[in-house]
């Protein structure tokens, strides 16, 4: 299982370390989804640090989105559900020069 603590929000950044899209608070739903997926099942969703910011970049983008739809596929409540479609959703926005942040603490 991934050691995952609390990752209260995710956004999508520019070069400039600017918000460029909508900045989400997916607290303990998000955590939970992803506490159930097992490490050897992601390639880069295991790295997200609870204590640091968790950066992909434009490249990375198509496999932290195959790996979210894992973790969707294992949502246990609509609160899951909804917090790793945010997240989905943010991913989708990145575009070149830009970052899927997940904000440690």
């Amino acid at each position: 299982m991934l050691h995952v603590v609390i990752l209260p929000n995710v956004l999508v950044r520019n070069d400039l370390h600017e918000a460029v899209d909508t900045y989400i608070e997916v607290g303990t739903a998000l955590t939970d989804a992803l506490a159930r997926v097992p490490p050897e099942d992601t390639q880069l969703l295991r790295w997200v640090a609870p204590y640091t910011d968790t950066v992909f970049n434009v490249g990375q983008i198509d496999t932290v989105i195959e790996e979210l739809e894992i973790v969707l596929s294992g949502c246990r409540s609509q609160a899951e559900s909804e917090a790793v479609e945010s997240v989905l959703r943010l991913a989708h926005a990145v575009g070149v020069h830009q970052y899927l942040v997940f904000v440690g603490d």
